[in-house]
């Protein structure tokens, strides 16, 4: 094909308006392996798929996984790959309890097994996992955390 034809052929997909300005694609855009034609990664409705499954599974308010922004499930989706994938399960589990809590501690609420009191330096005294509370040193009977 010489480059007459190829031009032609150009001129089909990227049709002309009569002003000479370009109008919509004739054909869907080329995206990469794992994307749909809107160029969204499949890989974002399966990571928040999963997550929700997990929490119907455990009962848990699914209500912060619906809140998660495509940027965030994109970094997880990414995450949780680099893992075999008899691991993944177990990773996930983990996102969604660490998502939990921080939505329990940004309600005001005492995450479920955090119930050893700490003095923070910045929140004052708050409630962490005993196992944190444990390695933490301990300043006028209190476990210290600087953040």
């Amino acid at each position: 094909m010489g480059w007459r034809e190829r031009i032609a052929a150009k001129q089909e997909i990227f049709p002309e308006c009569p002003d000479g300005s370009l109008t919509e694609l004739t054909e869907p855009p080329f995206v990469s392996f794992g994307s749909e034609v809107d160029g969204r990664s499949r890989n974002i409705d399966g990571i928040r798929g999963r997550l929700l499954a997990l929490a119907a599974a455990e009962f848990r308010d699914p209500a912060v996984v619906h809140a998660l922004p495509e940027s965030d499930l994109r970094a997880y989706a990414a995450h949780v790959a680099t893992f075999p994938p008899e691991q993944q399960a177990d990773v996930l589990r983990a996102l969604l309890s660490m998502l939990l809590d921080d939505a329990d501690r940004k309600a005001g609420r005492v995450p479920q097994g955090d119930t050893a009191a700490i003095l923070c330096r910045h929140c004052g005294p708050v409630y962490v996992a005993p196992s944190i509370a444990a390695v933490l040193p301990v300043v006028n009977g209190w476990p210290r955390a600087l953040g």
